[in-house]
């Protein structure tokens, strides 16, 4: 698992595309010779890799990048057996987690607090979604949840460039999120 003290002081050295820092569960934090540091979280999904940007270094501390990716595991896979809206709370279940298998058979559910706006939205989906398992379904079938696909088209809609946010990261875009006017885009 990584330390912040080495988030702090690792640089990638010039000669390389970019370096990765592993710490677990599939989070990295990638270094760039440009200076650039992204947190991205690595999991599969149907058999296929995919990764999940969850935003620079330090504006993201470690802490937050674990938390992060450890609330993006299911949100897309978020079912409503698991939300108690009167609570204010989503319970992951410990099988559900990236954990070892004895962790996940003995371990204790991930906890979320949810804000006051996230229950208001998911009261106000119940009536459309809430008959089946998933709280964000597949449009094809309710059996599955909804893909990266289906969430990176709405936050097209919603006006986000992939320069901005995006459910994925394919390898291609990873070292390259630059923007016209010098800033980086930040991909949370």
């Amino acid at each position: 698992m990584l330390a912040d003290t080495a988030c702090k002081k690792t640089l990638c050295p010039a000669d390389k595309l970019r370096l990765r820092l592993a710490d677990s569960g599939g989070l990295y934090l990638q270094i760039e010779p440009s200076g650039s540091t992204r947190w991205f979280w690595k999991y599969r999904f149907d058999g296929k890799e995919k990764r999940l940007a969850l935003g620079s270094y330090p504006e993201v501390t470690l802490k937050a990048a674990r938390t992060g990716r450890d609330d993006a595991r299911n949100t897309r896979q978020m079912r409503w057996s698991d939300l108690d809206l009167d609570k204010a709370l989503w319970t992951i279940p410990a099988a559900d987690m990236k954990r070892t298998k004895t962790a996940k058979i003995n371990g204790r559910p991930h906890l979320v607090p949810l804000p006051t706006q996230a229950v208001e939205v998911l009261a106000d989906l119940k009536p459309l979604t809430g008959h089946g398992q998933y709280v964000f379904p597949s449009l094809l079938t309710g059996e599955r949840p909804m893909s990266d696909n289906t969430v990176n088209i709405a936050l097209r809609c919603m006006g986000f460039d992939n320069t901005e946010m995006t459910a994925t990261v394919s390898e291609r875009d990873s070292h390259d999120h630059g923007r016209a006017d010098g800033r980086r885009a930040r991909a949370h």
